[in-house]
């Protein structure tokens, strides 16, 4: 127990992330009008912090014991403060800029779409046309419609996709027919994920000029470059089945490759006259692009942060 202790004392960020966490997951349960109250209790907190900074040793403990609530209070903020309620829009005319590349489906092509006014995402559904087989992210759209607010469809305790979306800013749903939305070809808003994206496609069609196709493409593509829209399900069950599932998605083994690579490289840097500044700043700016083509998941997110 001493021994857990001392790791304890010597990593503090562990004990000041409890209660931050603890705070994110109770402010799921909270309601948003809650926010102001845990904004003014983290002021009022952080306020009384200030009186401790310069306390004795024997006094120190009671900085502790503010901070922790502190801490707990600015999570249930942050939490109750991002929370996404949708509310019904009316039919009308909208601009909306593509937010990735459209996925063909059976029938239709799928995308999601930011909306400039509202300001939100609407998960789009377009019927089959070669402006929309053909954008790519960051293509200003023109639609006439009504985004639908998504329900909730299925069984008691089967996954619940409603929730799901809209934890992740997603609260409406259209479907578009070809004579009901334009792409301005002269206009483009990017952002650096979308810019990620398009440099993802870029590489993806260099894998596949090399003589990849078929299945083989899109499982290298997967593994890579974490592509894996155009995996056929049966693959990935197979891959489930089999309990390698882990092998298809892009992880820290990834940027664990790009490290040793560069370091071989490019360690003559260290032994020069502020050469170890710009070896880091190679390599945090080669791990964190690779992890922004990749579209940033969670394994390479964490591993960018508490290992390079």
């Amino acid at each position: 127990m001493s021994h857990f202790s001392d790791k304890l004392h010597s990593a503090p960020f562990i004990r000041l992330l409890v209660p931050f966490i603890a705070g994110i997951v109770l402010g799921d349960s909270c309601p948003p009008e809650m926010k102001w109250v845990f904004l003014g209790a983290t002021l009022c907190f952080s306020l009384l912090l200030t009186f401790f900074i310069t306390l004795s040793f024997r006094q120190e403990s009671l900085f502790g014991i503010f901070l922790i609530p502190a801490l707990l209070f600015l999570g249930l903020f942050i939490e109750t403060d991002l929370k996404y309620y949708p509310q019904p829009l009316p039919k009308g005319e909208y601009f909306a800029v593509i937010d990735e590349f459209p996925i063909e489906k059976e029938k239709s092509y799928r995308a999601v779409i930011r909306l400039t006014e509202p300001k939100i995402n609407v998960l789009a559904y377009f019927e089959k046309s070669n402006q929309i087989a053909n954008a790519e992210p960051g293509a200003v759209l023109w639609f006439r419609g009504q985004p639908e607010l998504l329900q909730k469809t299925g069984n008691p305790y089967e996954f619940d996709y409603q929730t799901y979306a809209i934890r992740n800013g997603i609260g409406h749903r259209i479907f578009l027919k070809a004579n009901n939305f334009h792409i301005l070809k002269a206009e483009k808003k990017l952002n650096l994920l979308e810019w990620s994206l398009i440099i993802r496609d870029r590489l993806l069609k260099i894998i596949e000029n090399c003589g990849l196709k078929g299945e083989v493409f899109h499982l290298v593509s997967s593994i890579s470059l974490g592509a894996r829209e155009d995996l056929e399900p049966e693959t990935t069950q197979s891959f489930a089945k089999t309990g390698v599932i882990h092998v298809l998605a892009v992880s820290g083994m990834n940027v664990a490759i790009i490290f040793i690579v560069l370091d071989l490289m490019l360690r003559f840097l260290k032994r020069k006259k502020g050469g170890k500044i710009l070896y880091t700043l190679i390599i945090l700016s080669a791990v964190w692009g690779y992890a922004l083509i990749t579209g940033l998941p969670a394994s390479i997110f964490l591993l960018s942060i508490t290992r390079i």
